[in-house]
């Protein structure tokens, strides 16, 4: 094939569209793939020459952003997770395998996102209100978790069914 010199059209079908790029002065025509990530057939036409490519797409880490962060409460020593989602700037495809940092009452910890983008960190911290501040690529958002004070009943042992007949007595757990 003979050189291409600069202003030469070629077609650029990618997932069923048809684009026109004209070559550079090197003789190279570029298009961009905006498509959501995955492996697409493409097919390029110069001068009635037609080639046909597989390109990988992949999300660019870069251009996501934090999503999904919403304030909460829960109970103390209840088990319960803070999380967000990681997501292209369009919010489409999450971004998987990516690090998230989470700070919370002066502590950091960094964790990587799931298949579905999704971060989190499990809230271990006493009662009280805290500022949950999540980082990634530069952004952060701050969240407010709330970790509230749980009754418990020491003398809970009855069988099912059974009434409680004498006094109860609430014990508070500060920790």
């Amino acid at each position: 094939m003979a050189a291409v010199g600069a202003g030469a059209a070629v077609n650029f079908t990618i997932n069923g569209k048809t684009i026109t790029a004209f070559t550079d002065a090197e003789g190279i025509a570029k298009v961009e793939i905006t498509d959501v990530p995955g492996t697409y057939e493409v097919t390029t036409t110069y001068n009635n020459q037609t080639f046909k490519n597989s390109v990988i797409v992949n999300l660019n880490p870069s251009t996501c952003k934090i999503a999904e962060n919403k304030d909460i409460k829960v109970d103390y020593d209840g088990g319960k997770y803070f999380s967000v989602k990681i997501v292209s700037a369009d919010g489409k495809v999450a971004a998987s395998g990516v690090s998230v940092k989470f700070t919370i009452n002066g502590k950091s910890t960094t964790v990587k996102t799931d298949a579905k983008g999704i971060a989190k960190i499990k809230i271990t911290d006493v009662p009280k209100k805290y500022t949950m501040t999540t980082t990634f690529n530069g952004n952060s958002v701050k969240n407010t978790v709330t970790v509230k004070q749980v009754l418990k009943d020491p003398q809970n042992q009855r069988q099912k069914g059974q009434r409680q007949k004498d006094n109860l007595q609430i014990e508070w757990q500060n920790l």
